[in-house]
């Protein structure tokens, strides 16, 4: 009797464990769930846009990853941190014929501060094309609240302006700049208010 009353305690023990996540024993650990994960194709490669938590409580940083794949062929990630990605898009904004793949972070709180992370695919790997900074002139009145798209082999970048914290002003008048990619560089090609 008491040999079964220990085999049911240690049994109940390790479920106990199992179920807790026991921090301290990696391999029971539960995996964070990817916050966000897109799968985009551009001819044959397929390209997945990924992000998970790195912090339990899930406002901290990501840790963004893309990964390449191509059928018999060996499969190519690259890791970066990140914000929380709003979306990705996989296109050829330079018509050369390697594609590039764009993430759209948004930090967490009210500003929602933007952010594109850019890799070009350069077989067999992916380079890191940072996205420019807004100039000094270009953040007067920028609060966050960007929003970014891909139109015509372009980015968009927009985001209202506040010149006084009149929320009406915010709603009213945006900043939109359109950039072009070209042998590894970012043209602004046109500004508007």
């Amino acid at each position: 009797m008491r040999k079964r009353s220990l085999m049911l305690l240690l049994l109940a023990i390790g479920l106990s464990l199992l179920t807790a996540g026991c921090p301290d024993m990696g391999m029971f650990r539960k995996k964070p769930e990817a916050s966000y994960s897109k799968e985009h194709t551009f001819g044959p490669y397929t390209i997945t846009v990924s992000a998970t938590a790195t912090a339990k409580d899930q406002t901290g940083p990501r840790e963004g990853r893309i990964t390449v794949a191509r059928k018999g062929d060996e499969t190519v990630s690259k890791t970066f941190e990140t914000d929380p990605i709003h979306t990705s898009w996989v296109t050829d904004l330079d018509s050369n014929d390697k594609f590039e793949v764009l993430a759209w972070s948004v930090s967490p709180g009210d500003e929602k501060y933007g952010a594109l992370h850019v890799y070009e695919w350069n077989e067999p790997e992916l380079r890191e094309q940072p996205f420019p900074d807004l100039t000094e002139e270009q953040k007067v009145g920028y609060r966050g609240n960007d929003d970014y798209s891909v139109e015509n082999n372009k980015v968009v970048r927009s985001f209202p302006l506040v010149m006084n914290e009149d929320e009406v002003t915010a709603q009213s008048q945006r900043r939109t700049l359109w950039y072009s990619y070209r042998e590894g560089e970012w043209t602004l090609e046109d500004e508007s208010d």
